[in-house]
């Protein structure tokens, strides 16, 4: 019997190579960290309600559930700040909603007229009057290397 030989052995391996290649240049960069700090907390305790959302439309300000990420983080009893870093974000935009939530009840309550009656925020700390902020109004670019973006709440 006389051994076979098969031409497919080298191509099927450069084929491999093309498409791992292909899919790695394809898929999403996660390598950029965004970190975050919170001032203004008018008393120690609580967490912050941190919601990342990366598209406009999709629940911002208001729906957490749709956003991209979601975290809370407690405040600090002694400084009353709070800081936490979100890793391994795909660059692009994105806009911030938090609230402090004091009695960790896990809401935003609102009064009759929709303001919140617990401190909040936004990136870019816009300060419209009568409504909440815009995607667009709280919009910053999260670059490769990462950022850092300070949120004051109202």
């Amino acid at each position: 019997m006389t051994p076979r030989t098969s031409f497919a052995t080298p191509i099927h391996g450069l084929a491999c190579m093309l498409l791992v290649t292909a899919l790695a240049w394809l898929s999403p960069a996660y390598a950029a960290d965004l970190h975050i700090q919170v001032m203004g907390a008018r008393s120690a305790g609580g967490h912050i309600a941190i919601a990342l959302f990366a598209a406009p439309g999709a629940g911002f300000p208001f729906d957490d559930r749709l956003a991209f990420h979601r975290v809370r983080v407690p405040v600090d009893e002694a400084s009353g700040l709070c800081a936490t870093t979100i890793q391994d974000l795909p660059e692009g935009r994105y806009a911030v909603a938090l609230y402090h939530g004091v009695d960790d009840s896990g809401t935003l309550e609102t009064s009759l007229l929709g303001r919140p009656k617990k401190p909040y925020g936004y990136s870019n700390n816009p300060k419209p009057a009568m409504r909440a902020a815009r995607f667009e109004e709280a919009r910053f670019e999260l670059p490769r290397d990462g950022t850092s973006i300070a949120i004051e709440l109202q």
